[in-house]
């Protein structure tokens, strides 16, 4: 029973100091009500930045981005969009830097990434 618990703290203690972070909890956000959103992975940028890669499901099809999000500043810029996974290796040219507002899709992403 030792074993397993020491086991258990040291994954959890592992997974918090891990640079990628991964959520696959979906979500619904209100301003968006006939989609479901997806976080797929988080990585850890220095201190306050994170990559961010998402999934959004609607009745029409899936699409997928990719934001740097500063936790601090509370900003964001897209740095890749498409409708598969793949798409998101081809990086936007010059992404705006744009605040975060509230109840768009980008503050709910903001927000689950930066805890």
């Amino acid at each position: 029973m030792k074993t397993v618990r020491a086991l258990t703290a040291l994954l959890a203690l592992a997974a918090a100091f891990s640079p990628s972070l991964a959520s696959a909890e979906r979500f619904r956000i209100f301003t968006d009500p006939g989609a479901t959103h997806e976080i797929l992975s988080v990585d850890r940028k220095g201190r306050d930045q994170r990559i961010v890669v998402s999934k959004r499901v609607d009745r029409v099809g899936e699409t997928y981005a990719k934001r740097l999000i500063d936790c601090q500043l509370q900003t964001y810029q897209i740095l890749g969009y498409g409708f598969a996974e793949q798409d998101l290796k081809r990086e936007l040219p010059n992404p705006r830097v744009e605040p975060i507002v509230a109840g768009a899709i980008s503050e709910e992403i903001w927000r689950r990434s930066c805890r």
